[in-house]
């Protein structure tokens, strides 16, 4: 690569059982703990494939200060794969502490990553094209055999409900580009693009971002922050009570070179410890570009994502990665850890709120805090409307999404809105691609019921997810508004990357 600091693997999902004779047992047949391991990651890994049919290749960006790794089960054996998406095994690295960052790189594979140690938990979302069912919100959403196929190779016969996204990985020197309009044409999902930088892939903070100490206020937030204390990990609190400027600057701060500019060497900043890798918030694109695959054969398909329901009136996700024991369950305040660990993010009931069933998907995407995404609609003038966002100027336009007012969403109404959209000011971002209806006219019309809004003048920022408190209408497909200021309920999602 370019940068000699950041090491690029291409990964291969085609199994060769003569480089790789020994058994090999999904993660799902195994006990997980919350023993996490160093993997092996040189770059004759290759992710083994369960069926054998897929051969397609992409390319992992791993910061030279990452560490890959993998669960220990209760047997202590774990997976001699770093990753393997066919049994929905997603890649999964973890930043640590500057004074065993050099000992943890030394040691060999195998070796216990100390939780005392670890600052963040990071999952790979690689580098994807996929095929667009309902290109516009005016299409119907009802296809004709042969039209579009989920990634089973099913014929897709309606957009109404979930159906298994059809997904080939990528590689960045590869990019399907699309029309926009053909209904099963294939593209390159909008996020891997990030302004001209084409991306191998995306580390999505595993956890809502996340402080060790109690966040009950914006003073408390304010000192947490001014101590370093911004973690990404289960079972700390929320970082929330922050406007959205102050969360992306937060977000541009883990990383080393956040927006082009040297961040200073002090406790508040650099607070992944990477070496390279850039940080930001996360936005719609990302958002979708999550929820797709975890819709997917590569992620827990077509069933809900469980819901983080832990809460406390101070805090809306009380416990980070949390799961509840249904999808859809009522909020509870009886989930202190050390308390009651049933759902811990390693514990079966646990990992049912994971983009893949399991201890190697995404947690929090289904209540716990409302995520405030970089995602905001125009004022009359066509500009990103500040709000209460603490905003004053804003950042390059690659890292937010912009819908524009003048000439696109005129509607400006919460629900309506939705039905402005096109693929190319939505698309793959899980707006109107995953609604129950044609054209929205309610609150609940995404995927399972959950919240189905679009922003508007007053409120010009999406949230995503949904509350702890929120029950069905919570989810990964979950769309609401917000002014952008702090509050309670507001925490927020870190993306890392080579860009």
């Amino acid at each position: 690569p370019e940068n000699s600091n950041i090491g690029s693997y291409t990964l291969d999902i085609a199994y060769d059982e003569t480089s790789n004779p020994a058994p090999y047992i999904p993660p799902d047949e195994l006990t997980p703990t919350n023993t996490w391991v160093k993997a092996a990651n040189s770059n004759t890994d290759a992710i083994n494939s369960i069926t054998g049919a897929s051969t397609t290749e992409f390319t992992v960006d791993l910061d030279a200060n990452m560490i890959p790794i993998v669960n220990k089960a209760n047997d202590d054996t774990y997976p001699s794969s770093w990753c393997n998406y066919d049994a929905k095994q997603w890649c999964n690295a973890v930043t640590v502490t500057s004074s065993t960052l050099a000992q943890y790189q030394a040691d060999p594979a195998g070796t216990v990553i100390a939780e005392d140690d670890i600052l963040g938990y990071w999952t790979y979302i690689p580098r994807y094209e996929y095929q667009v069912c309902r290109p516009n919100a005016s299409d119907s959403i009802t296809l004709t055999a042969g039209q579009c196929q989920d990634g089973n190779g099913q014929d897709v016969l309606s957009t109404a409900s979930p159906y298994l996204f059809n997904i080939q990985f990528q590689k960045s020197t590869q990019k399907t580009t699309y029309n926009g309009t053909t209904v099963g044409g294939w593209t390159t999902h909008p996020a891997f693009t990030l302004g001209t930088t084409e991306l191998n892939g995306l580390w999505i903070g595993k956890f809502e971002t996340s402080s060790s100490d109690s966040i009950t206020s914006t003073a408390t937030a304010t000192s947490a922050v001014s101590a370093g204390h911004v973690y990404i990990k289960p079972n700390q609190n929320g970082l929330n009570y922050q406007n959205v400027s102050t969360e992306f600057t937060i977000a541009v701060n883990m990383g080393k070179n956040g927006d082009g500019t040297v961040v200073p060497t002090n406790s508040s900043q650099n607070t992944q410890n990477f070496n390279s890798f850039n940080a930001r918030m996360s936005k719609n694109d990302d958002w979708g570009a999550i929820a797709y695959l975890s819709t997917s054969i590569y992620g827990r398909g077509t069933s809900e994502v469980y819901i983080n329901n832990c809460y406390k009136s101070d805090n809306y996700n009380a416990r980070t990665g949390w799961g509840a024991a249904t999808a859809n369950a009522s909020s509870t305040t009886s989930c202190v850890p050390g308390t009651n660990d049933e759902g811990a993010y390693h514990t079966t009931q646990g990992q049912h709120a994971s983009t893949t069933d399991n201890i190697y998907g995404i947690y929090d995407m289904s209540g716990g805090n409302y995520e405030p995404q970089m995602a905001v609609y125009s004022n009359t003038s066509g500009n990103p409307s500040p709000s209460s966002s603490g905003f004053s100027t804003f950042p390059d336009p690659k890292y937010y999404n912009l819908y524009n007012r003048q000439t696109t969403f005129t509607n400006n109404d919460y629900a309506t809105n939705n039905n402005q959209c096109t693929w190319a000011t939505c698309g793959g971002q899980a707006l109107h691609e995953i609604k129950t209806v044609q054209s929205v006219s309610s609150y609940n019309q995404s995927w399972g019921g959950d919240y189905s809004y679009f922003v508007g003048a007053y409120s010009p920022w999406f949230i995503r997810g949904g509350l702890a408190i929120n029950g069905s209408l919570a989810g990964l497909f979950s769309s609401d508004y917000t002014n952008g200021s702090a509050n309670s309920s507001y925490g927020w999602r870190a993306v890392a990357g080579a860009y």
